[in-house]
């Protein structure tokens, strides 16, 4: 069987098959976006052998070193334009929203707020802190939010 393949291509029909497959398999597994661009090149290079049949072992090559590029020069492009325009869903809704500071067995602080646990911001670190004490939730950005305390805003009010 082997020395049938030596000097033959892979039909191209099974390349676009297998391109569509992996499409299939990109939407049921969460998180291989990898597979599109592998898909990709399949039905690239299944479409092409229609036109110009070439070596097999050109196919798997060009086939590698398609997906490889289009995951390497595409895949980022696509995950910066992703979500730009949606609210980050634990920003503050409220201009007064509250969480609650809790020490861990290392003295260090982080804020209990909407069922989890965030890292405090750099430059705003809880100044006088206690356990359990209430804290105003001024911004969030990504793993940190941004703290003041409950007493400066009662201040100001």
């Amino acid at each position: 069987m082997f020395e049938l393949m030596t000097d033959s291509s892979i039909n191209p029909s099974i390349l676009i098959i297998v391109g569509i497959l992996l499409m299939l398999g990109e939407v049921l597994i969460i998180g291989t976006f990898v597979l599109f661009w592998v898909a990709l090149a399949f039905i690239l290079i299944g479409l092409f052998g229609f036109y110009q049949p070439v070596d097999w072992r050109f196919q798997l090559l060009a086939i590698t070193v398609l997906g490889g590029l289009f995951t390497w020069l595409l895949n980022p492009y696509l995950k910066k334009a992703k979500h730009t325009h949606e609210a980050d869903s634990f920003a503050p809704t409220n201009p007064q929203e509250f969480g609650r500071l809790h020490q861990d067995k290392n003295g260090n602080y982080s804020v209990f707020y909407r069922g989890t646990y965030w890292l405090i911001d750099p430059l705003s670190p809880p100044d006088n802190a206690q356990p359990e004490e209430e804290v105003l939730i001024v911004a969030v950005k990504g793993n940190f939010v941004t703290i003041k305390p409950v007493e400066s805003v009662k201040e100001t009010a």
